[in-house]
């Protein structure tokens, strides 16, 4: 077993220091492997190095960015990590875009289970900065989570690239990749070109396909112009996840009909 480790060097690391740890010497090692000294030492050095580089990455702080269309899911997914942590004694911070005016300092899921925010984040807040302060305030925080990250600034994604490499606390963003135009947010797009985890909460259209547009309507029709920032559920604004035929579609129609 200790051959192939070393010739394949694709076996864990650690049964390397096995064999070292189980009270094998050097010498009787090397004949296990059939290397010579020299190789071996190489090896090993490779293999130590790898090894420190692996743990160094499991214990990085990272920053965070999980997207998806209307109604995936993104906001009780927040609030269930919330309570994660939570449930095993550690401390959150939760962050909402002071834009987001739905629920003022409240987030609502679909589901209809809540959790109160610890930062609005207007766009002139220094979120590395907040999140310093609070920590050094309160103790420790654990986790950062942020909700409608897509309305944040550059600059706050950078600050918050930042809070999670220098202040070595894990960030997680949620929030929508595009608007109803299948446009790029300002912060969104930042979170696409920094966070260093990017992951999909998928929902489906009404067709069934994988939904990926968000289509708004006004007083229940389709509309294809307007500001690019509107609250679901204010002026009777509402938002359907569609796929990419159904929201071309829709776009299509709405167009004939002008």
């Amino acid at each position: 077993m200790y051959r192939n480790v070393f010739v394949n060097q694709t076996a864990d690391h650690l049964l390397i220091f096995q064999a070292m740890s189980a009270g094998l010497n050097l010498e009787k090692i090397y004949t296990l492997f059939g290397q010579s000294q020299g190789d071996f030492n190489s090896f090993l050095k490779i293999e130590v190095w790898n090894y420190k580089i692996e743990v160094w990455n499991y214990k990085m702080a990272k920053l965070y960015f999980r997207y998806g269309a209307m109604n995936s899911g993104k906001t009780t997914a927040l609030i269930q990590v919330a309570h994660n942590y939570q449930e095993r004694g550690m401390e959150v911070l939760i962050i909402k875009p002071l834009i987001d005016s739905k629920g003022d300092k409240i987030i609502i899921s679909r589901l209809n289970i809540s959790r109160r925010v610890d930062i609005l984040a207007g766009k002139d807040n220094d979120l590395f900065i907040q999140i310093e302060t609070i920590q050094k305030d309160k103790g420790n925080i654990n986790c950062v989570l942020v909700d409608e990250a897509q309305f944040l600034t550059k600059a706050q994604v950078n600050q918050l690239f930042r809070t999670a490499v220098l202040q070595e606390i894990p960030v997680i963003c949620y929030g929508l990749r595009t608007d109803f135009l299948l446009n790029g947010f300002e912060g969104s797009r930042e979170l696409l070109l920094l966070a260093h985890s990017i992951e999909e909460l998928k929902t489906i259209c009404k067709c069934g396909r994988k939904a990926v547009a968000n289509g708004r309507k006004i007083n229940g029709q389709f509309v294809f112009e307007g500001s690019q920032v509107a609250i679901d559920g204010k002026d009777n604004v509402e938002y359907e996840s569609l796929c990419a035929k159904c929201y071309f579609q829709h776009q299509q129609k709405e167009l004939f009909l002008r």
